[in-house]
């Protein structure tokens, strides 16, 4: 029988029918979009029930949930719940091996409990998989400033530069890399790039002190007076990166 010789009834209560559902759908999904936008910019405890809830709808292939296990172990790292939060980025990597951000996420936890080697062997597969992604080259740069890869370091914050220019966390850990490298005049230059965009950063400010300091430019003292007086700990912080006082004597 044809759509036509349907009594018209008949026709009216199915349009009416298919337009229900098509709102039923429209709502489902407008629901799903929003709870993804929290799961993915809200407030870490919020976004933390909206990644739980995205996980225990059953509706994710994979790939979603690798995604919302990542998004909420980043929450929970911001809450300082480190143990919940590697556990959140192990689960993510499990379900796609291909969430360049997931390994992104759980290579920046290694570094803070300071296991470079596997905080390397994440980035490494971050960038592999995603060779665009210039936090990923931004944190191999930081993690190799710490162990001392310093020539290596520097090519994968410049590489990072070419991704996204002028960002001024890539050109401090540059900067940093070059002040151990004793690059001076390099140093200097990331440091007042860094400043121009942020005039009270104590890190650039002291660094770029210590490479004056380093070549005998009186306005070094300038510099550590007015990063010391942003941050009191700001030369304790140096000497974790390996840049001793001795560095900064007078």
């Amino acid at each position: 029988m044809k759509w036509r010789d349907l009594p018209e009834g008949f026709r009216r209560a199915i349009l009416v029918a298919g337009a229900t559902v098509s709102v039923v759908l429209m709502l489902a999904l407008s629901k799903r979009d929003a709870r993804w936008e929290v799961c993915s910019t809200a407030a870490p405890d919020v976004r933390i029930r909206a990644c739980t809830a995205i996980i225990d709808s059953g509706y994710e292939r994979a790939d979603g949930l690798s995604r919302a296990f990542s998004n909420r172990g980043a929450a929970f790292r911001r809450q300082g719940d480190l143990a919940r939060a590697m556990d959140d980025y192990d689960q993510a990597v499990r379900l796609s091996d291909t969430n360049s951000r997931a390994f992104h996420n759980r290579a920046v936890l290694h570094g803070e409990e300071q296991q470079y080697d596997l905080a390397l062997a994440d980035l490494d597969k971050a960038i592999a998989l995603d060779p665009s992604y210039a936090n990923a080259w931004n944190a191999r740069c930081w993690t190799k400033v710490l162990t001392g890869d310093l020539t290596d370091a520097v090519a994968d914050c410049t590489e990072s530069l070419k991704l996204h220019a002028a960002d001024a966390v890539t050109l401090s850990s540059r900067a940093l890399a070059y002040l151990k490298l004793r690059q001076l005049d390099q140093a200097i230059a990331d440091y007042d790039a860094v400043l121009k965009l942020s005039p009270q950063n104590a890190t650039s400010l002291f660094g770029r002190g210590v490479a004056k300091r380093m070549k005998g430019d009186a306005s070094a003292r300038g510099d550590l007076t007015a990063a010391q007086a942003i941050n009191a700990g700001i030369a304790e912080q140096f000497e974790k990166y390996g840049v001793s006082n001795a560095s900064v004597a007078e």
